[in-house]
């Protein structure tokens, strides 16, 4: 039999994502996008050898799904090797195995290279929605992963997560985090969107696939003033707005949801993040970004409806990412992760500037702009004025960024009060 534990260890070694074992092809990996044979040499899977490593890595209940629903997923630790999601699913009559690493630890979402002013708005006080869209193997619950460490980190509440299955797990930071399994801890989404709701959670995080009746229950958690995180099928910010909203209604206008829908699920909107992984120079899988925050001009897009104008509404606009026509994230944001700290005004004001705050670097600055502790927010202000009137544009623009979110969003939320719908 295939020696599991070994090539597991080798893909570990080698950085990959997945493992997959079908039957009839070598056992293969998926290394910056792109899948290959683990090894050249190795002899293809037969059908008995991976149904017998099914039966070897699923537990009781997985198998019982299985069998009648044709696949199944679960969580699995390997001792010294590390954690996996595994899916196995029937394809004519055989069992293939897709196991997906999973990295002991996950940074905030300010690892991931996002925004300030979108973290913000994912991390502060109070309801709202946040939808985290991509296709299948884009990294939507890593990136729902993330969401949970840095709202953990920010606030002090009550988080409950509900996943099918659970894969990273996470400590307490200033909230309590309770994760429940989808099918262990509780029989399915939907009891389990209706219990979070009894405990008084401040956030609700879900990664699990969803149907029309779900998002009915998403939305009555909204309406209680919860914030809710979640997974959410889709190639872009609009796709994922409308399916979600189209979850509300069987009813179609042109192909779309009707508009009182669509205005229903963008008056909570806080952020909608998607995500595509491209294969970069190295092999490597390089992620691409599109955020599109509850901000103007999008915001009154939102609440109007209007998800067909939203793309073209925000193109172009500072503060918002999209996908171009390659796919790739256009950000049409400076100053963030990696910006250069440098000021480009003449004269004395950028220059004593600069120097009397010990060279603090405008994406530093940025950050500061968008804290919860008013001092801080309060001294960013002041040296990035001080910049913008000598000359320098970069911290213009971030000024009038942040005095835009802070109108629609900072006041209310910082406060732990729900805007008005």
């Amino acid at each position: 039999m295939v020696n599991i534990s070994e090539i597991l260890a080798q893909a570990v070694e080698y950085g990959v994502s997945d493992v997959i074992l079908s039957p009839f092809n070598p056992p293969s990996v998926r290394m910056g996008g792109l899948v290959r044979p683990l090894f050249q040499d190795l002899s293809e899977l037969s059908p008995d050898t991976t149904r017998e490593l099914a039966e070897t890595l699923l537990d009781d209940r997985a198998l019982e799904s299985l069998e009648a629903m044709g696949s199944a997923v679960i969580g699995v630790g390997i001792e010294s090797i590390g954690r996996f999601k595994v899916s196995v699913f029937r394809q004519r009559g055989m069992f293939t195995i897709v196991m997906r690493r999973v990295f002991p630890q996950v940074p905030g979402l300010e690892g991931l290279g996002l925004q300030p002013h979108v973290i913000s708005a994912i991390t502060a006080p109070g309801g709202g929605l946040v939808l985290i869209g991509g296709s299948g193997s884009s990294g939507r619950s890593t990136t729902l992963a993330c969401a949970v460490v840095s709202v953990a980190a920010s606030c002090e509440g009550h988080i409950v997560t509900l996943e099918e299955p659970v894969e990273y797990f996470h400590s307490f930071g200033l909230s309590v985090v309770d994760q429940r399994d989808i099918g262990r801890d509780v029989p399915d989404l939907r009891a389990g969107l209706r219990q979070a709701m009894t405990l008084g959670p401040e956030v609700i995080c879900i990664d699990s696939p969803m149907v029309q009746e779900h998002v009915s229950d998403i939305m009555e958690a909204l309406r209680r003033g919860i914030k809710v995180i979640a997974t959410f099928p889709g190639c872009d910010s609009v796709d994922i707005l409308e399916s979600f909203a189209g979850g509300l209604t069987t009813e179609r206008v042109n192909g779309r949801p009707p508009v009182w829908a669509m205005s229903a699920v963008g008056g909570f909107l806080l952020c909608t993040i998607c995500q595509r992984l491209e294969p970069g120079d190295q092999g490597q899988a390089i992620a691409q970004w599109e955020t599109i925050p509850a901000m103007e001009p999008a915001l009154s897009l939102l609440r109007d409806g209007k998800f067909d104008l939203l793309r073209a509404g925000v193109s172009g606009r500072e503060g918002f990412q999209l996908f171009d026509d390659r796919g790739r994230g256009s950000a049409k944001y400076k100053g963030g992760a990696g910006a250069n700290s440098g000021t480009t005004g003449e004269g004395g004001g950028a220059d004593s500037a600069s120097s009397s705050n010990s060279g603090q670097s405008i994406a530093r600055l940025e950050k500061m702009l968008y804290a919860q502790d008013v001092a801080k927010r309060q001294e960013a202000e002041t040296i990035l004025k001080e910049l913008a009137q000598g000359g320098d544009t970069e911290a213009s623009m971030i000024l009038e960024q942040f005095a835009q979110f802070y109108i629609t969003n900072f006041e209310d939320r910082k406060r732990g009060i729900t805007k008005s719908r």
